[in-house]
């Protein structure tokens, strides 16, 4: 792992701590990320409409709306990220000073509000548009934190494996023991358990983020190009950064995926497979493959490129859902291990499409001679948190078109429906994401090359700079 010192030359390793440190350090933020990020995906809609009060339509709206308040921010949480420059670092103060305040937020969603039910869609928006505004200011700082922990593109992949590992194991904890824990933690009582949950996930969050703001150290160099922070400047930049907007579109589509999977998984295993538990089984059997396949994908990116390990993930995700789809199981054992394969392959593009727009983000800087680090972050964590609105959007129109709470629909329908957004759609989009990364041109040789130019501008620049007596 390499870092720029003080006088621009290269380190083999980060400043202040082992490499293990380091990639622990930054993985265990992955944690919260991954307990918050589940929790949206296989408990609230459930929430909503079981606990909360609102139609299938209604809860889909909600989460699509509070999306575009999120939306807003993201340009803002990017430009003050650029800005900031603090002995804690450029990103690590976001995580040591936000993690508590966006913890309550979360706790704040789950609290059915004292007020009619036809008001409680406005709750519902407002809740979750403070959470999601509250949660940026963290989400983008700490995944952005990655190109300021190594310089080096192999070291980035392994970086985020950790990464990988720690939110394969927030997930799991979620989406095997989350309607468990609410069911023991309420007595009975789903309000009271659903909050009690989201306590215990608020304060295990707060000390995931605690824990890798504290421990992790960010690279700093007096001579590192300054971040831009102009929208001009930064559309001039990404402008001519395809590899950019190709990591963009391809994370789109397999973020999309994961949430459609995510938010169906309880109410389709309730209404087509006869009971809701079945959902943790499948949840577990997808969040666990990310305890092995996390491990696996880095060795094969640097073996044979990022683009290429992003392709076999996303074509294996896909060819198991359709598998599954042709097979028309109702087996729990057989779903699961089709889940299983479709949580090995999305661990591909997860990993990489961190690690490929660091290294985007260089290509960037080499190709222009500016920097747009922060900006660029907060638009890829922006379109990240977009595809778990639209895949919560999107399930929850797609159940309420197949008949879901229609009593005059039949089971046959209702079951087709379900099953063409489970199967059909998520690997539809494993598939585009495929498509979209073949395109990719940044892969690890070239990076080197990028680096090490970008280095050689680094000393000239500080030769240029020095002042020869006579």
């Amino acid at each position: 792992m390499n870092h720029v010192s003080e006088t621009g030359d290269r380190q083999p390793k980060p400043i202040g701590s082992s490499l293990i440190r380091a990639r622990f350090a930054f993985g265990v933020g992955g944690f919260g990320v991954s307990i918050v990020y589940a929790s949206m995906g296989v408990l609230l809609l459930y929430f909503y409409t079981n606990v909360y009060g609102l139609t299938p339509s209604q809860a889909g709206t909600a989460i699509f709306v509070a999306a575009l308040f999120d939306a807003l921010l993201d340009p803002l949480v990017g430009w003050l990220a650029s800005q900031t420059n603090t002995r804690f670092g450029r990103y690590r103060p976001y995580l040591i000073f936000g993690s508590i305040p966006m913890s309550l937020a979360f706790i704040a969603i789950f609290m059915v509000p004292p007020v009619e039910p036809e008001w409680r869609v406005v709750t519902a928006v407002c809740s979750l548009a403070a959470f999601r505004g509250l949660f940026q200011f963290i989400y983008m700082p700490y995944s952005a934190m990655i190109v300021r922990i190594s310089r080096d593109s192999d070291e980035r992949a392994f970086i985020e494996s950790w990464r990988a590992w720690f939110t394969s194991a927030g997930s799991l904890l979620i989406s095997f023991g989350g309607l468990t824990l609410a069911h023991v933690l309420g007595g009975g009582d789903a309000q009271k358990g659903f909050l009690a949950l989201a306590i215990l996930i608020g304060i295990l969050a707060a000390a995931s983020f605690l824990t890798s703001g504290c421990l992790s150290r960010e690279i700093s160099s007096r001579h590192d190009q300054p971040d831009v922070s102009s929208p001009v400047e930064v559309f001039r930049i990404l402008r001519h950064n395809k590899p950019f907007w190709i990591v963009v579109m391809a994370s789109f589509a397999t973020q999309v995926a994961y949430a459609v999977i995510l938010y169906a998984s309880v109410l389709y295993c309730e209404n087509v497979l006869g009971h809701r538990d079945h959902a943790r089984w499948i949840l577990a059997a997808m969040t666990s493959a990310g305890l092995v396949a996390s491990m696996v994908w880095p060795r094969i990116g640097s073996r044979y490129g990022k683009r290429a390990a992003w392709m076999m993930g996303s074509a294996l995700s896909a060819s198991a859902l359709i598998v599954a789809y042709i097979s028309q199981t109702d087996s729990i054992v057989l779903l699961a291990l089709f889940f299983f394969l479709v949580g090995c392959g999305f661990q591909a593009g997860f990993i990489m499409m961190f690690a490929s727009t660091a290294d985007a983000i260089d290509f960037g800087e080499w190709k222009t001679g500016r920097r747009a680090e922060a900006v660029s972050f907060a638009l890829l964590t922006f379109v990240i948190k977009a595809s778990l609105a639209v895949g919560g959007g999107t399930v929850g129109w797609l159940f309420a078109m197949a008949g879901l709470g229609d009593p005059g629909i039949s089971q046959e329908q209702l079951v087709k429906g379900m099953q063409l957004t489970f199967f059909v759609l998520p690997a539809a989009l494993f598939v585009v994401s495929a498509l979209t990364v073949h395109r990719f041109t940044v892969d690890n040789d070239m990076h080197r090359r990028i680096t090490a130019d970008l280095g050689s501008r680094l000393v000239r620049k500080t030769l240029d700079g020095m002042v020869v007596p006579p």
